[in-house]
């Protein structure tokens, strides 16, 4: 079976409307890349969005990350856990600032 574009380039392509399965998704595909995909303003909204309200900083102020679970801990105005990142593992350690 030889493509579409071989075809062409010998000058044997006729365009008599038959197209394979392949060639026919080939193409579906083709038109529905021709803007941004539906939805996609509001994906990345929502991600922004997230990163503002869900992340911390990294103990040095160079870099904000999001750690699952630390936003969850902290539901008073005043802070009540401390937690700390260690840049060797990255992991964080997370600790009550008063006595439980």
């Amino acid at each position: 079976i030889v493509g579409k574009s071989i075809r062409e380039f010998r000058g044997d392509y006729l365009d008599t409307g038959f197209q394979w399965p392949w060639e026919k998704a080939a193409q579906a595909s083709e038109e529905k890349l021709k803007g941004p995909p539906e939805g996609l303003a509001e994906a990345v909204k929502g991600a922004f969005v997230c990163m503002l309200t869900r992340a911390f900083e990294d103990g040095d102020g160079d870099e904000e990350k999001l750690v699952p679970m630390l936003d969850m801990l902290q539901h008073s105005d005043e802070p009540n856990i401390s937690h700390a990142m260690r840049k060797s593992d990255g992991a964080v350690e997370v600790r009550a600032r008063q006595d439980l």
